[in-house]
């Protein structure tokens, strides 16, 4: 398996979801999943899947923008993924973290920027 098919999550008919990988060929989001229970990880892979079958997920408290940012957050309980979009209806997941509070510290969307950031960069290169 190459690099390219290791950060694919899931390839659905509308959508695919993968894992951001950073300069140095981590995966932020990869290594958070890989952490959680099997059942958290079953959960999220439902989102994941529902997302990538139907381009959508209706119900705000499984998946919402993040305000002010171009993020969005799959959310299961305090669970959170955030990603954002590309063309080609790629879903990239920057990382995932527990929330403790109800908004979403600022230090997690500029992780979440940072990531992107270097994923870009590195996408990039690679073309």
């Amino acid at each position: 398996m190459n690099r390219r098919e290791e950060n694919i999550v899931y390839a659905g008919s509308k959508r695919s979801i993968e894992y951001a990988i950073l300069a140095n060929g981590k995966m932020p989001a990869r290594e958070f999943f890989y952490g959680l229970s099997e059942r958290d990880q079953n959960g999220l892979i439902v989102l994941f899947k529902l997302f990538g079958d139907f381009g959508e997920i209706r119900n705000r408290e499984r998946f919402k923008r993040i305000e002010g940012t171009d993020f969005f957050e799959f959310k299961r309980f305090q669970t959170r993924f955030i990603c954002f979009m590309q063309p080609g209806g790629k879903v990239i997941l920057t990382h995932g973290f527990t929330k403790k509070r109800d908004k979403i510290s600022p230090e997690e969307i500029r992780k979440a920027y940072r990531i992107k950031e270097e994923h870009l960069s590195r996408e990039g290169e690679e073309k």
